[in-house]
């Protein structure tokens, strides 16, 4: 028997759980047209501007090395730092630029993650958690699910971020993913994070 629940994500393009046979398998489709042309025009002006930032890192490296230039060195770790979060951006957006899908098989153990460049299988342990966190984005506010696996710093998405509306819809919609995972595929243990310990009213504006 097969289990589906539809997420409704405001801004995104909806996002499917599929229960089956201890299987919980989450897919959204790749960005509709207009957004997928701003998308990759955004992920190749990224590209081009991280293969300038290798060049110059490569050669004032190599000036700093040759020469020696402390203005070289310095310059090398700015383009460096600069680096890093452009890294992260692209990462960013070519995740919404392309289909997603994560599969947890409790059966065999494993964790499975498509996602344009973003690609992993990884052995699922004893004591993972999926984690359903709240995020908070353009004003409005939504849920995300990771997968925690022991007490390694890394998670990974089981549920990409969704912004839904307000904190009180986000967190219905958390504890209703939730209550679906742990009745569709039992041997997970499913946990609410960083929500808070206070109770979140409805028409209450919660700003970040």
């Amino acid at each position: 028997m097969e289990d589906q629940l539809l997420l409704l994500g405001g801004h995104r393009a909806a996002i499917t759980l599929v229960a089956k046979n201890s299987m919980l398998v989450v897919t959204r489709r790749s960005a509709p047209f207009p957004l997928a042309m701003l998308l990759a025009f955004s992920a190749l002006l990224l590209v081009g501007l991280l293969l300038f930032g290798v060049v110059g890192i490569w050669i004032m490296l190599k000036v700093a090395v040759t020469e020696p230039s402390l203005l070289a060195f310095v310059v090398c770790v700015v383009l460096f730092a600069a680096y890093l979060p452009g890294g992260y951006a692209f990462l960013s957006i070519q995740s919404l630029l392309f289909p997603f899908e994560a599969r947890i098989d409790v059966n065999h153990r494993f964790y499975l993650l498509k996602n344009g460049f973003k690609i992993a299988r990884l052995a699922l342990a004893g004591d993972a958690t999926v984690s359903i966190v709240p995020v908070y984005s353009h004003g409005g506010w939504g849920c995300a699910v990771n997968l925690k696996r022991g007490r390694n710093l890394c998670s990974w998405p089981v549920v990409p971020s969704t912004v839904i509306g307000t904190k009180h819809d986000a967190f219905v919609e958390a504890e209703r993913v939730k209550l679906f995972i742990e009745n569709a595929v039992p041997p997970l243990h499913v946990v609410l994070d960083q929500w808070g310990t206070t109770q979140i009213r409805p028409n209450v504006e919660y700003i970040r």
